[in-house]
């Protein structure tokens, strides 16, 4: 008896994991999170800007100083 109550627990919790994961959202890209972080500070794009531009504006630093930020941060620096 102990065994068959042992495999139903067992078989319970796999199906309450599986339940889990499929209740998880999907994984964003990048993008999506960056547009996330935008929203949360009341930035919009703008006409014929690009993402890169706006997460620009929204952290108070202009695009060429982003670039320059993502690139040291690429090669470790």
């Amino acid at each position: 008896m102990r065994q068959s109550l042992h495999k139903r627990l067992q078989k319970l919790e796999q199906d309450c994991q599986a339940r889990r994961v499929s209740a998880e959202p999907a994984p964003t890209g990048t993008a999506d999170m960056v547009r996330g972080w935008l929203y949360e500070w009341g930035i919009e794009l703008q006409p014929k800007e690009s993402l890169a531009e706006a997460l620009a504006r929204g952290i108070g630093i202009s695009g060429r100083e982003l670039r320059r930020r993502l690139e040291a941060r690429a090669c470790g620096l």
